[in-house]
């Protein structure tokens, strides 16, 4: 008898929020910043764990994040193609929240308008009721945006459908040959 092993891990990035003074000095660099990845036509669970310049987990209750996907296939003209919010609201805090975990869930609906298999991921945080959004650093170069890769092969969705428009009797119904269902 075959033995398959498999592995449930999750996945857990790293953004580092310098909230306050930016001027302060990082102490602490974010290395080997590793690559998101989500697969299509499943939920995924990602947890972006929010650090301070110390590397000192940044208490988010209270605190609005913004999950963005964003194509730069074209580099002059990136956009964003999700946008996922995380509110962190003051009456019922996460135990999570106050260590600096930010939940993400992507739904397997939210991966259908993923067409490459290659984006960006940026973090955006403010408190609840202000206007200003404040960019949290992901990668090892101090940047805000990090690789994400959208893997489509694992969980294939429904076979393509055809549609026939419609067919009456004075019509010629169309016929299409899909194969041997087994």
């Amino acid at each position: 008898m075959q033995e398959i092993i498999s592995y449930y891990y999750q996945q857990t990035a790293v953004a580092v929020f310098a909230a306050g003074d930016q001027s302060i000095v990082q102490r602490n660099r974010i290395v080997y910043a590793r690559e998101l990845e989500i697969n299509k036509g499943v939920e995924n669970r990602l947890r972006i764990r929010v650090m301070n310049n110390e590397q000192k987990p940044v208490n988010l209750v209270g605190r609005e994040i913004q999950f963005l996907v964003i194509d730069d296939y074209v580099r002059d003209n990136p956009r964003t193609v999700l946008t996922l919010t995380v509110v962190n609201s003051l009456t019922n805090p996460q135990t999570d929240a106050t260590r600096g975990i930010c939940p993400v869930t992507i739904s397997r609906f939210d991966t259908t308008g993923l067409t490459r298999n290659q984006y960006r991921w940026a973090l955006k945080i403010r408190n609840i009721g202000d206007q200003q959004w404040q960019a949290a650093y992901v990668d090892d170069n101090w940047g805000t945006s990090g690789q994400l890769r959208v893997n489509s092969g694992s969980f294939p969705g429904a076979p393509a459908t055809y549609d026939l428009g419609n067919i009456s009797d004075e019509s010629v119904a169309a016929v299409y040959d899909l194969g041997e269902i087994r």
